[in-house]
């Protein structure tokens, strides 16, 4: 209940996290399973480094869900899902 949230806060460490290096590392590691779909995404990540507070597990967490949602729509929907990624610096942290 809630002692285990608040455990659960304490345990989550945040850190300055490099949000573009997390998406590149993710989008890589979900390559093969791209091909297999013929998913080609289209990925635009500004060239400024994007650091943020976060938990980093969390953040690779929340990416390999996405990514697995996205495959699986885009096989449900017969290669017909647009995935579209973006990182820009300006968005608030």
């Amino acid at each position: 209940g809630f002692s285990k949230s608040i455990d659960l806060q304490n345990e989550l460490k945040k850190e300055n996290v490099c949000m573009n290096d997390i998406l590149e590392d993710s989008i890589v590691s979900f390559y093969g399973l791209f091909k297999e779909y013929q998913i080609t995404p289209k990925i635009e990540i500004c060239d400024d480094r994007v650091i943020r507070l976060l938990n980093e597990n969390m953040l690779k967490s929340l990416n390999i869900v996405l990514l697995l949602n996205i495959i699986n729509f885009t096989a449900y929907w017969k290669n017909k899902v647009h995935f579209f990624c973006l990182i820009k610096k300006h968005f608030p942290p």
